[in-house]
């Protein structure tokens, strides 16, 4: 949030004694700060598409994956425990580190399509396990729709 308001502000700020220049700069850093905005919401999404029995994974502009649906063997999650720093309960800041201590297991997870000998990962960084295992849900409905079936039920037939 700093990074988008940072520069529309320095800009008005910059301008602002010279009240023409103040409408010029400022519109100039609110399309900097929306241009921003768009940027970082759009790279972060992962899109999935199938056509012709063939899933595509996109993140914005950069292909992740082309998979055909017969060879992909399962839509899994990569998870990982991680424990976590907490602070002591000081009243002075700095003091609260020398008191610091391990919170609780924390699984955090991200989404693997595996499938034709590798495995793809949907997202470079670790989210919520309660998140993930939703999407990982969304994605596998999805993919059932058209006609997908995970490796496990193909032998079952």
């Amino acid at each position: 949030m700093f990074q988008l308001f940072a520069v529309p502000g320095a800009i008005a700020v910059a301008t602002a004694f010279v009240p023409p220049l103040a409408y010029v700069g400022l519109a100039a850093g609110a399309a900097y700060g929306a241009w921003q905005w768009r940027r970082r919401s759009r790279a972060r999404s992962v899109v999935l598409r199938v056509s012709s029995r063939e899933l595509t994974a996109h993140e914005g502009r950069r292909g992740l994956a082309r998979i055909r649906l017969d060879d992909l063997e399962d839509v899994s999650l990569d998870v990982k425990t991680i424990r976590r720093v907490v602070e002591g309960p000081g009243a002075v800041p700095g003091a609260r580190f020398i008191d610091s201590k391990m919170s609780l297991d924390i699984d955090v997870a991200r989404i693997a399509l595996v499938g034709g000998g590798h495995t793809v990962l949907l997202n470079e960084e670790y989210i919520a396990h309660m998140t993930a295992t939703e999407q990982l849900g969304k994605i596998r409905a999805f993919l059932r729709k058209h006609g997908w079936l995970p490796f496990d039920e193909r032998q079952a037939e």
